[in-house]
C-alpha cells in the first residue's frame, strides 16, 4: 500500500458515523429549492440512508409545484456535511412522479433505506 493509500484509509477511518438529523434534511432541501428555483412546501419527499461499512450517506427527493408544472429533485451527500443537489425531472406531475419513483426504487436495489 502507497502512501496515498495509507492518507485515504486514515481519514476514511477517522469519520464517524451520525444519525440523520433534521439539519440534514433542512440543508437538502435548501438546497434543492435553490436548484429548482422553487420556494414553499414541497409535494411529496422521500428521505433515505446507507449505513453499511464506512458509507453513511443519505438521498433526499423531493417534488414541488414550479408554476403549472412540476419538478423533482434529489440532495445527496455523507450525513453532517454538505448536500449536493440535482435535478430528476421537470414537466406534468404523472411524469415528474414515475421519473422520481423510478430514481427511488434505483436507490433501493443500492442498498437504501
Amino acid at each position: 500500500m502507497d502512501h496515498i493509500d495509507k492518507l485515504v484509509d486514515s481519514i476514511v477511518e477517522e469519520m464517524e458515523i451520525h444519525d440523520p438529523s433534521k439539519k440534514d434534511k433542512d440543508k437538502a432541501l435548501s438546497a434543492l429549492r435553490d436548484l429548482l428555483r422553487v420556494s414553499g412546501k414541497p409535494l411529496s419527499t422521500k428521505f433515505l440512508t446507507v449505513r453499511k461499512g464506512k458509507s453513511n450517506k443519505f438521498l433526499y427527493f423531493a417534488m414541488f409545484k414550479k408554476g403549472n408544472k412540476y419538478a423533482a429533485g434529489n440532495a445527496y451527500g455523507r450525513i453532517g456535511y454538505e448536500p449536493k443537489a440535482s435535478k430528476i425531472a421537470d414537466g406534468s406531475k404523472e411524469d415528474v412522479k414515475a421519473a422520481m419513483d423510478k430514481k427511488i426504487a434505483a436507490k433501493k436495489k443500492k442498498g437504501y433505506k
